[in-house]
C-alpha cells in the first residue's frame, strides 16, 4: 500500500495542471486535442471547438485513430500509418471510451494520468528495493517530463511508462514473460523504444536468460506483424519523415543554442530545457563508467546521448520536441542514480515542473488576453 500513496500523489499533481489548463479555456477538455483551427468542427474532430494555430499539435491525430485504432484513416491525419503505429495510447483510449468521440475527451487526458500514476509507482518500487523512501517515485514523472506531453493528449506518457517498466522488470528480474509483455508494450507505444528492447535482450543474451530473449524476439516480431499490417494497409511506409529530425552531429544543438526563440518567455523555456538536457548528459556519462549501474541501464542512456548529438533542427526548434523526444535520457538516469543510492541529482532532474507551468500560464494568459 506504502506505494500507492507516492502514484496518487504525482497523479494529483499532475491532474491539477492538466485542470488549470482546461479552466483557461472554459473547462472544455477538447482544448488537450490541440485541433488546428481549420479542422475543428469537422471529421473526425466534429465535437472539437477550440481550434490552436499553427496547425494545432499531434494530439489531434491520435484523437482521431483513438476512434477506430484498427480502422483504415483517410481523413484529418497528418500521415496515418505512422501515428497508427503508436498504437497502445489510442488503444487504451478506445478500450475506456469505446471510441465515442464525445467521452474520448476525458478519456485521453484520464489515461495519461494514470500513466503518470504508473511511472510514480515504479519508481516508488525501485527505490523501496534500493533501501530509500518510495516517495522518490513521485519525482519520476518529473525528470521523464510526462505532464508536458499530456497537455496535448500526446502518446509520450504512456510510450515512457511502458519504457520504464521494460527497464525495472529487468532491473527487478521479473519473470521473463513480465519482461516480454513489457517489451511489447514498448514497441507498441512508440517505435524508438525498440532500442531499449534490443537493449535489454542484448543483456539478456549475454546473461543466457533465453526464456526472456524468446519473450522479447516474439513481442518484436508481433510488432513487426503490425508495422507490415499498416505497410499493407496503406501502402507507404508507416513512420514518421526523418528528414529534420537527423543531422551531422551537434548541428542540431548549435541550431538550438543560436537560435532560442523570439520571445524572452520561449527563449527562457529553451534555455532551461537545454541546460536540463546537458545536465542529464552529464550524469548519463558519469553513470555509463559505473559498474554498480546495471548495464541495460547504462546502454539505454548511451543510447539516447547520442541520439541528442544527431538530432536535427527539426527536433530542436522547439523545446516542446526534444524535451521529450528522449525522454528515454532522464529515465535511464534517474534509474541509474536510484539504483546507486545517490539522491541529489533527483531534484533538479524535476525542473521540467517550472516548463509545464510556464507553458500553461502562457496558454490561458493568451486566451485571456
Amino acid at each position: 500500500m506504502r506505494l500507492i500513496y507516492p502514484a496518487l500523489t504525482a497523479a494529483a499533481m499532475h491532474a491539477l495542471l492538466l485542470g488549470a489548463l482546461v479552466a483557461g479555456f472554459g473547462g472544455d477538455p477538447a482544448a488537450l486535442v490541440c485541433a488546428s483551427r481549420p479542422r475543428a468542427g469537422s471529421f473526425p474532430y466534429e465535437h472539437i471547438r477550440p481550434g490552436f494555430d499553427h496547425n494545432g499539435y499531434d494530439g489531434q491525430f491520435y484523437y482521431a485513430v483513438a476512434r477506430a485504432p484498427f480502422g483504415r484513416h483517410v481523413t484529418g491525419l497528418d500521415v496515418a500509418p505512422a501515428r497508427q503505429l503508436r498504437l497502445l495510447y489510442p488503444l487504451a483510449c478506445w478500450a475506456v471510451s469505446g471510441g465515442d468521440p464525445r467521452l474520448l475527451l476525458w478519456t485521453m487526458p484520464l489515461v495519461n494520468l494514470v500513466a503518470v500514476a504508473g511511472l510514480a509507482w515504479l519508481g516508488a518500487l525501485l527505490a523501496a528495493r534500493q533501501g530509500l523512501t518510495p516517495w522518490w517515485g513521485v519525482l519520476l514523472p518529473l525528470a521523464v517530463n510526462a505532464g508536458l506531453p499530456a497537455l496535448r493528449d500526446l502518446t509520450d506518457a504512456v510510450a515512457t511508462l511502458a519504457l520504464a517498466a521494460l527497464l525495472v522488470a529487468w532491473l527487478l528480474r521479473a519473470p521473463w514473460w513480465t519482461v516480454a509483455l513489457c517489451g511489447a508494450a514498448a514497441v507498441f507505444s512508440r517505435e524508438q523504444n525498440a532500442a531499449g528492447l534490443a537493449v535489454v535482450f542484448a543483456c539478456a543474451a549475454w546473461q543466457r536468460r533465453w526464456l526472456t530473449c524468446a519473450g522479447l524476439a516474439a513481442a518484436l516480431a508481433l510488432w513487426g506483424g503490425w508495422v507490415a499490417h499498416l505497410w499493407h494497409l496503406y501502402q507507404i511506409k508507416p513512420f514518421l519523415p526523418s528528414e529534420g529530425n537527423f543531422d551531422r552531429p551537434v548541428a542540431g544543438l548549435w541550431s538550438a543554442w543560436t537560435h532560442l526563440g523570439p520571445g524572452a518567455n520561449r527563449a527562457a523555456r529553451a534555455l532551461l530545457c537545454l541546460l536540463l538536457l546537458a545536465f542529464q548528459t552529464a550524469l548519463a556519462l558519469d553513470l555509463v563508467r559505473r559498474r554498480a549501474v546495471d548495464p541495460a541501464v547504462r546502454l539505454t542512456a548511451l543510447f539516447v546521448v547520442g541520439l541528442t548529438l544527431v538530432g536535427g533542427p527539426a527536433i530542436y526548434d522547439n523545446p516542446w520536441s526534444f524535451a521529450r523526444v528522449y525522454a528515454g535520457l532522464p529515465l535511464a538516469v534517474w534509474l541509474g542514480c536510484v539504483q546507486m543510492g545517490r539522491r541529489w541529482p533527483l531534484p533538479p532532474l524535476s525542473a521540467y515542473l517550472l516548463v509545464q507551468w510556464g507553458t500553461v500560464l502562457k496558454e490561458v494568459f493568451a486566451r485571456s488576453t
